[in-house]
């Protein structure tokens, strides 16, 4: 779950082989929550989802390709 590594603060390179996927893969998918959380940086995608967290949101829109739903 790379949306839980981000959260963590591992480095695209990091998460990569823990879960099986290249480090290009890694990249291009925290590209696209970014981009789908309108953040301009890594940093500010992870503020915003564990403050979505924290509130009891689901982000549906990014969730759905990555993360399986509780």
């Amino acid at each position: 779950m790379v949306l839980q590594r981000l959260i963590e603060g591992l480095r695209d390179k990091d998460i990569g082989p823990l879960l099986g996927l290249t480090t290009r893969s890694v990249t291009r998918i925290v590209l696209e929550i970014c981009d789908k959380l309108n953040a301009r940086t890594r940093t500010q995608a992870a503020c915003i989802l564990v403050s979505e967290q924290k509130a009891g949101m689901v982000l549906l829109n990014v969730t759905e390709r990555y993360v399986t739903p509780r």
